[in-house]
């Protein structure tokens, strides 16, 4: 992810991370470290096809 902050705002931006820091919510959220990705089931059928030798 990209993003950009104006200059003016740097200051109030880096309080706000520090004081969710203190509270317990840290960046990037943990949780999404061990996010395993699922496909619908369409998908599956597909690879099947891809991956099948001719």
């Amino acid at each position: 992810m990209i993003f950009t902050i104006p200059g003016s705002q740097i200051e109030n931006v880096m309080t706000g991370l520090v004081e969710t820091h203190k509270k317990g919510v840290r960046y990037p959220i943990p949780a999404m470290l061990n996010y395993e990705v699922t496909y619908p089931p369409k998908y599956m059928e597909l690879k099947k096809f891809w991956c099948t030798e001719d």
